[in-house]
């Protein structure tokens, strides 16, 4: 049941554009452990457990997205399927805040610039 499930997420998420090459074989391998532990909804643990094979944190992290993705769209059919927690795993990698500029800094930043230019020092 798991494994048709997937299938008809699959074909959702691919018909609103996404490729999901790789999440596709990965999804398929929950559905491979998953039935391995005779489960026929997402678990919360086996999910965690699944993702935990992955090698580095952020890859564990990024497994257990994709698991978390699909059980959120699954239990809109059926609420046996459990919810899957975010930042399990210490995943270090995080993003730089987006700086954001006023009016003012833009206009130094394009003074600067022309400045720089004019004198070919770019």
């Amino acid at each position: 049941m798991l494994k048709q499930t997937i299938e008809r997420y699959l074909e959702i998420r691919r018909a609103a554009g996404f490729e999901l090459k790789v999440d596709a074989g990965l999804l398929r391998g929950f559905a491979r452990f998953s039935m391995d532990r005779s489960e026929t909804c997402v678990r919360r643990q086996s999910a965690i457990d699944w993702a935990a094979k992955a090698p580095s944190p952020s890859q564990q992290e990024r497994r257990l997205g994709m698991v978390r993705r699909f059980a959120d769209h699954a239990r809109a059919e059926d609420p046996g399927h459990e919810i899957v927690p975010r930042n399990v795993f210490a995943n270090s990698k995080r993003r730089r805040a987006r700086v954001q500029y006023g009016i003012r800094q833009a206009r130094c930043g394009a003074v600067t610039f022309v400045q720089l230019s004019e004198t070919r020092s770019i």
